[in-house]
């Protein structure tokens, strides 16, 4: 196999890590190195590899480490590490922006698809779906859960669900940005799951906005679970 079937390359990025009340606390900082192999039977391998650090103005930095592999098959199919990814998955798309809920009570409110309302002083409304699509978009979430709990017995569920609920905010506005500037970059008006893996198969400044595109997803993915299970441990 010729060796300009196969590459590797590197490339970083970086995103604001924000509080509820929209102030920057810190940095995500990702190095990736992508590596390429095409296979002899025209098989596409596309391994990230990835240094995350959290770099906070205030406490402990957090450092972690990921590693996502994509396949393209020749004859079009798309894997996720290991895992064969449907159709219905592979062609949603972005449905564009959307509001998120107001507060009932002139007190602290925010989040998207997780989200808190203090409805009266110190007792808050708690709600949240427990997953949505890639794209974050709220008409794709799914099984949706509320509570009603006061701040007395609850301080600690309350500010983790905060804290969550605001991962999902934020993930959803980068979701927004990058989804635009990838399309903007391959010069196309609707983007789906498959165009943004194959944008990171084919490398170039796409490959960065792509890739970026997914952690973002998966972060507020991730984020979404997490408050939904709090909910439910309450």
């Amino acid at each position: 196999m010729p060796d300009s079937e196969n590459l590797v390359d590197n490339f970083s990025y970086e995103r604001e890590i924000k509080d509820e009340n929209n102030n920057v606390i810190g940095v995500v900082k990702t190095d990736v190195t992508r590596e390429v192999e095409v296979e002899e039977d025209g098989t596409k391998v596309i391994i990230l590899e990835k240094d995350i650090i959290e770099d906070y103005n205030e406490g402990e930095d957090e450092e972690r480490k990921k590693v996502d592999e994509f396949k393209i098959t020749a004859s079009g199919e798309y894997y996720l590490n290991g895992e064969k990814l449907s159709e219905e998955f592979l062609n949603q798309t972005y449905t564009g922006s959307e509001n998120t809920l107001k507060a009932s009570y002139n007190g602290v409110s925010g989040g998207y698809l997780a989200e808190y309302d203090e409805i009266s002083k110190d007792y808050y409304k708690l709600e949240s779906y427990k997953t949505a699509n890639f794209f974050l978009d709220r008409g794709s979430a799914k099984t949706y859960t509320s509570t009603y709990v006061g701040e007395e017995n609850h301080a600690a569920d309350i500010a983790i669900f905060v804290s969550k609920a605001d991962g999902v905010e934020n993930a959803r506005d980068q979701v927004s940005l990058l989804t635009s500037a990838l399309a903007a970059e391959l010069g196309i008006a609707v983007l789906t799951v498959s165009t943004v893996i194959g944008a990171i198969a084919a490398g170039g400044a796409a490959a960065i906005t792509a890739s970026e595109l997914v952690d973002a997803s998966n972060d507020g993915l991730e984020d979404l679970e997490d408050a939904y299970n709090i909910i439910k441990n309450i």
